[in-house]
This record gives structure tokens, C-alpha cells and sequence, in this order.
């Protein structure tokens, strides 16, 4: 299945999927509880006006041990740290995109972490410029210090 806003899908692909148009942020998502035991949201929170009531439809329609893949920016990088220090804004978050909505590590506990825990978590290729180069870090260690999205593989709990 593929929930989306918009049903935007090349015609190739629309016989290989089943689409449901449905407002994420404000619509229950049509499955019966605990339905599923894999569920992917790749960038998709950051665009909702309600993250918090698609949280609870997603926790809703999981089955108990199931597994949410979590792909979110990553606003604890240095970078986004120090544009929020210099600007007052965060890296993934300016007037000219969607993103209007985060998590600080204390929101993602108290809506995210109620009803998943995390298994692993995978950051994105980080990166540093240096006279306009870009140095790429492959190493997870400097990737959570320097990587732009965050990968949460999260395991349902209750």
C-alpha cells in the first residue's frame, strides 16, 4: 500500500501498487488495528501541519513488534547547530521548502518513543565543505555529526 496526499504516480507503476489518497495529518488511515508488521515513512513527517496524530494512526494499525522505518532530517548535525546558533534556523527547515514540522530528542521521546523504541539508528553520508568542496564521510560516527537525514528503525512496544 501507498498513502499519500496526492496521487501523483507514474501510470507504469500504479498496477503494482495499491494507492489510498488520504490526508495524513487529519484523516484516520483506513486499516483495521494492528494490521501490519512493516510500515515505512520516508520523509514524511516533516511535511505534516499534525506529525503527532499520524504518529498514533501509524501505532495505531501496527502490530505489536512491528517495525516503522523513520527517515527524518537530522537537525543535530554541527551544521544545523551552528546555523541555529549564526540564524535562527535549522538545516532541511527555511521559507523556500515544506518542512514545517520537527522533533527535538524530547518531543520524538514523549510522541514517538510511547509506543516504539529504537532498534538501530542510520545517518545519512555526512559531509563538511572546505573552498567550496564538499568532504564526504561514509563513517557513521562523523555521519551523526555531519549527516543531513536520520534513519530510525524503530520496533512497536505497545
Amino acid at each position: 500500500y501507498l498513502l499519500d496526499i496526492d496521487n501523483y504516480l507514474y501510470e507504469d507503476i500504479k498496477d503494482r501498487v495499491n494507492f489510498l489518497q488520504t490526508n495524513l495529518g487529519y484523516e484516520k488511515i483506513s486499516f483495521e488495528d494492528e494490521s501490519f508488521d512493516v510500515l515505512t515513512m520516508l520523509t514524511v513527517l516533516e511535511h505534516l501541519e499534525n506529525p503527532f496524530f499520524t504518529i498514533r494512526e501509524v501505532a495505531r494499525i501496527m502490530k505489536k513488534g512491528g517495525i516503522l522505518f523513520l527517515y527524518i532530517p537530522h537537525i543535530f548535525n554541527i551544521r544545523s547547530r551552528l546555523k541555529f546558533l549564526f540564524q535562527g534556523d535549522l538545516n532541511s527547515y527555511s521559507k523556500e521548502n515544506n518542512h514545517i514540522s520537527l522533533f527535538t530528542k524530547a518531543i520524538f521521546a514523549k510522541v514517538i518513543l510511547k509506543d516504539f523504541k529504537i532498534n538501530k539508528t542510520v545517518y545519512s553520508e555526512g559531509y563538511i565543505k572546505i573552498f567550496n568542496k564538499k568532504i564526504k564521510f561514509k563513517n557513521q560516527f562523523l555521519a551523526k555529526y555531519f549527516g543531513s537525514e536520520v534513519l530510525y528503525i524503530l520496533e512497536k512496544i505497545n
